[in-house]
């Protein structure tokens, strides 16, 4: 009696190659994709990186010290003292003490009218920050080793120089302070100093 020949395996055979080249292929994609996906992050990365120090870069490079100026609407502000005083006693004799823990930060600053007008130069519009906390000037009044305080009318393309008080921590490190113009409410730039500036 004669056996016949099953065609099945023959079939199973050809359905497994498929399957197996189907597998490959399928693999090859899912490769192709993933470093396809990972080429613009890497981009992405190098770009964000770059541009951060460009931004760094140029906030360096804006940053107002203690030996530049200021400049304002209508006037040029330049620092030509900073003194620490534990106290102050001005021409008249009357002294001023700062709170507990805390001593006078006195800027002598100059300031130059760029306006074809008269300006009045006035310390309280200094808009001052020191360590990102709010300060604002002193009410001390009166001449201080030879300088009044920056307070009074300056003629067009004139200079005043005078004084504007502090008080502050013993500790700081930042302080900023900008000028905001009396009339237009504008605000400049800001002068930026440290505690390493003020010998």
């Amino acid at each position: 009696m004669k056996h016949e020949k099953k065609p099945a395996k023959k079939g199973v055979k050809i359905a497994c190659a498929v399957i197996a080249i189907i597998a490959v292929f399928a693999c090859v994609a899912v490769l192709v994709s993933s470093m396809g996906s990972k080429e613009p992050a890497s981009s992405s990365e190098s770009n964000a990186s770059s541009s951060s120090a460009k931004e760094e870069d140029k906030k360096e490079a804006n940053t107002i010290g203690i030996t530049d100026t200021l400049h304002a609407q209508s006037f040029d502000f330049t620092i030509t003292s900073a003194k620490y005083y534990d106290s102050i006693t001005n021409q008249l004799g009357v002294t001023s003490t700062p709170d507990e823990g805390k001593r006078y930060l006195v800027l002598v600053i100059k300031a130059e009218n760029t306006t074809n007008e008269d300006q009045n130069a006035e310390n309280v519009n200094f808009n001052s920050y020191i360590d990102n906390s709010k300060i604002t000037p002193e009410s001390i009044t009166g001449e201080v080793d030879g300088t009044m305080p920056l307070l009074g009318a300056v003629s067009a393309g004139k200079t005043f120089e005078g004084y504007t008080v502090w008080q502050v921590p013993q500790n700081w490190d930042t302080f900023t302070f900008s000028y905001i113009d009396a009339l237009s409410g504008e605000d400049s730039d800001s002068f930026t100093l440290h505690s390493t500036d003020i010998k």
